[in-house]
């Protein structure tokens, strides 16, 4: 009897395995690629005080570059939506990464060149975004080697004079599409992003209760990039332009043209270290931030 029940129980334990085993994957695997697509594995890791490897984070440094605080070329228009909108303007950081996954370590997450723009506190939201920012647009605009270079005749550039005249394709990120906007010279909408994220930095400030709160230090946004299209950020010889606006509330890859038809049209430049003190009028001359690799 004994002997049967010990039968028994093991064809169960036989039948159940399969069923154990998938689970098993399903947690291995599919839980950890849908965290990375959402982008919020890094901070779960960061938080346990595990170190993330940077395929997994956001991607390997290529290059960053810093841009003043406090430096906006035009006043806010008047309007209460826009009331304390500047820091979601004024971008301090700007950096270019890359992510390449190996096959056995990512299966479906294609490489990607990820460019993030950093700002001061937690951006507004009054129009109540997904992505948690919807008054800012921003410009990227790519140099990529290899290129050939064509006329530029698009209508979605903002009304600026560049110092360099040749690039390739036009990035715009905003906080009402999902991805960002890839164009091309011509304006013609030719790709669109792997993912937009969010990643916040803080710190702990004492009030004067005396009580501590943990307070937003700083908001990233992150723009995955297909390297398929855009080509590999550690190879060659880059050009970008970074610009900042106010959305357009009719179509948000637009950037809202001045009040006054002496200020630019643009809120914000990143310029690179050896750039001179630049007169800014209604048509500013933006310079380009340049990444050589060997």
């Amino acid at each position: 009897m004994e002997s049967q029940n010990l039968q028994k129980k093991s064809r169960k334990l036989l039948v159940g395995f399969p069923m154990m085993l998938i689970s098993l994957i399903i947690v291995l695997t599919a839980v950890p690629l849908i965290m990375v697509y959402s982008g919020n594995i890094g901070n779960l890791m960061q938080s346990a005080g595990i170190k993330m490897h940077p395929n997994i984070d956001d991607g390997f440094l290529i290059s960053d570059f810093e841009d003043p605080s406090g430096d906006l070329l035009r006043k806010l228009p008047p309007g209460d939506i826009y009331q304390g909108a500047e820091n979601a303007l004024d971008i301090l950081k700007f950096s270019v990464k890359k992510v390449k996954f190996r096959p056995l370590s990512g299966v479906g997450i294609a490489p990607r060149l990820n460019l993030t723009y950093e700002f001061r506190g937690k951006l507004p939201n009054p129009l109540n975004s997904s992505h948690e920012f919807s008054l800012p647009v921003i410009h990227t605009y790519i140099d990529a080697p290899d290129k050939t270079p064509k006329q530029i005749t698009s209508n979605k550039i903002a009304d600026v004079l560049f110092a360099e005249k040749d690039w390739d394709y036009q990035i715009i990120i905003d906080g009402f599409h999902e991805q960002a906007r890839i164009y091309d010279t011509e304006g013609t909408l030719i790709g669109t992003g792997l993912g937009i994220y969010i990643n916040y930095s803080y710190e702990n400030v004492i009030r004067d209760s005396n009580k501590t709160e943990n307070i937003v230090k700083s908001t990233k946004i992150t723009a995955g990039l297909p390297m398929k299209l855009l080509g590999d950020p550690s190879k060659g010889k880059w050009a970008f332009y970074v610009i900042s606006g106010l959305a357009d509330m009719n179509d948000y890859t637009m950037m809202l043209p001045a009040v006054n038809e002496t200020e630019p049209q643009i809120f914000d430049v990143v310029l690179p270290e050896e750039t001179p003190v630049i007169e800014f009028d209604a048509r500013p001359k933006i310079y380009p931030l340049k990444i050589n690799n060997l």
